[in-house]
C-alpha cells in the first residue's frame, strides 16, 4: 500500500466540508478541501492519500466520476461517499463501484473519525506487514489488493482487502461478526453487520472460480475462511506472478 497518511475531501463549498475539514485537522495527517474536480484529483494523483471523502454535490454534480478516474489509478486508497438520506440509491451505486463506506446525512461525525483513524492505523500495519496467501488456486497479495488466478489479476478494494486479510489470518478458524466489525470498521452497530454482509457476499463472489475456497457463515458466530491449502508464501517465490 504505497499511500501517505493525508485525508482528501472533496465536495462542495458548504458549512458540512468545512466540518469535515476542521474535525479531522490534527498533528501528523494532512487534510485537503477541493470543490473543483480537477484539483482535487490532481492532489490525489501527486500525494496519494490515504482516505478519500467524496460529499455529495447537487443532483446535476456527482461525485461518482472522480471516484472512478480515483479507483483507475490505484486501489490503494480508502475510499468514502457521503451521501443525502433522500439519494438511497446511490448506497448502492457507491458499494457497486467500489466503496470502502458510505454515510448518509446527517452522519455522527465522531463514528467518522474512529473509522478513519482505524484505516490509517491499517495502513500503517499494511506497511510494516506485507501478506502473501496462496488460496486454493488464487495467489492473494495483501500488499498490493491483488488476487491472482491463473492469468487474471483482480484488483480488490481496500476495504475487501481488509476483510480477506483477516480472515486468512484465521484461516480455518471463526472471525466473529463483532471481531470483524471492531478491527475494520472500529464499531460494533447493526448498520455495519449490514455492509459486512455486503462485502462478504463480494469476496464470495470473487473466489468463486475455485471451489475449494469457500467462506462458511457460521449462523449466529461469524464467518470462516475454508481452503485446502493455504501457505503463506515469501519473496523467495516471485516466479509465481510470471503468470500474470
Amino acid at each position: 500500500m504505497n499511500t501517505n497518511a493525508a485525508i482528501l475531501i472533496y465536495g462542495p463549498d458548504c458549512h458540512s466540508t468545512h466540518s469535515l475539514l476542521e474535525s479531522f485537522q490534527e498533528k501528523n495527517v494532512e487534510v485537503k478541501l477541493f470543490s473543483e474536480v480537477e484539483n482535487a484529483y490532481h492532489y490525489y494523483c501527486n500525494t496519494r492519500p490515504l482516505v478519500c471523502i467524496l460529499h455529495e454535490f447537487s443532483s446535476l454534480e456527482s461525485c461518482f466520476p472522480l471516484a472512478r478516474r480515483i479507483l483507475e489509478f490505484s486501489r490503494d486508497t480508502y475510499l468514502i461517499f457521503i451521501f443525502k438520506q433522500d439519494k438511497m440509491i446511490n448506497l448502492r451505486i457507491g458499494f457497486q463501484l467500489g466503496a470502502d463506506d458510505c454515510l448518509m446525512i446527517p452522519y455522527d461525525t465522531d463514528e467518522l473519525k474512529l473509522r478513519i483513524k482505524a484505516m490509517i492505523r491499517r495502513g500503517f500495519e499494511a506497511k510494516a506487514k506485507p501478506s502473501e496467501y496462496v488460496l486454493g488456486k488464487y495467489l492473494f497479495d495483501a500488499q498490493k489488493d491483488i488476487l491472482f488466478f491463473d492469468k487474471l489479476k483482480i484488483h480488490l478494494t481496500t476495504r475487501e482487502t481488509d476483510l480477506l486479510s483477516l480472515l486468512c489470518k484465521k484461516i480455518n478458524q471463526v472471525v466473529s461478526w463483532e471481531d470483524a466489525l471492531n478491527a475494520i470498521w472500529s464499531v460494533d452497530d447493526f448498520a455495519n453487520s449490514r455492509v459486512l454482509s455486503i462485502y462478504i457476499y463480494k469476496l464470495r463472489q470473487i473466489l468463486k472460480k475455485d471451489p475449494s475456497v469457500q467462506i462458511v457463515t457460521q449462523h449466529g458466530i461469524g464467518y470462516k475462511l475454508t481452503v485446502n491449502s493455504a501457505n503463506k508464501i515469501t519473496e523467495t517465490m516471485p516466479y509465481l506472478y510470471s503468470r500474470v
